[in-house]
């Protein structure tokens, strides 16, 4: 009992990290501020709340419904995973090494989004920038790679956690980009991106071996 309890554990300290590294609210909390900037402080935690929460839906449900998308595309779990982690293996490079000039592109867009759309709580905020495809995909892969029941409720826990964190960062957005500065929250993407490159070229690895099985 004791060994399938540490290996539950394990399982979420290994999904929880990936999922926030791909969520990561401190790669998109500028543009959340930028999103915000005419917003009163008051009405900061209904958006957070609006935008985690649609979020968490949509997540959740791309998790139920996996096996299903997979059946009706008809793509194998080895394809899935290669072209998961290659698009995961990008991002993670964007993330390293993206310029200053990039980040005010994203914050324009985002202004520009803000004033077409009314509700920017569900787009541009919680679509796509908090669950995107880049979170979407992660989610599919490890709902792959989880093997019971238990397991899949370990990537359930792991995406409320992404949630929770967003949304203690975007209510507290203006207080951290004071606190962190501009070189802190660079840091902490370029950590992140490590991270989600790791996990990429895992997938991928693990791709091949399901698309070509060694004889």
């Amino acid at each position: 009992m004791p060994e399938t309890v540490i290996a539950y554990l394990l399982f979420l300290a290994q999904v929880s990290i990936a999922l926030l590294a791909i969520m990561n609210p401190f790669y998109t909390f500028p543009a959340f501020l930028a999103a915000t900037a005419e917003h009163p402080p008051r009405e900061l935690r209904s958006v957070s709340r609006r935008t985690t929460l649609y979020a968490f839906g949509i997540l959740a449900f791309f998790l139920v419904t996996g096996e299903w998308l997979f059946e009706l595309f008809g793509f194998t779990l080895g394809a899935f995973r290669v072209g998961g982690g290659i698009l995961l293996f990008l991002i993670g490079l964007n993330m390293i090494f993206e310029k200053q000039s990039s980040v005010r592109e994203r914050v324009k867009a985002t202004e520009q989004d803000v004033e077409e759309r009314e509700d920017i709580a569900l787009v541009p905020l919680a679509i796509p920038m908090l669950a995107g495809p880049g979170t979407i995909t992660t989610v599919l892969v490890l709902k792959a790679k989880a093997q019971t029941l238990l397991q899949e409720s370990a990537v359930l826990i792991a995406v409320a956690a992404g949630c929770l964190l967003s949304y203690y960062v975007y209510v507290n957005a203006r207080q951290l980009h004071l606190l962190l500065g501009h070189m802190g929250v660079q840091a902490i993407v370029k950590i992140m991106g490590l991270i989600i490159i790791a996990v990429s070229v895992q997938t991928v690895a693990n791709g091949i071996r399901e698309l070509f099985p060694p004889l």
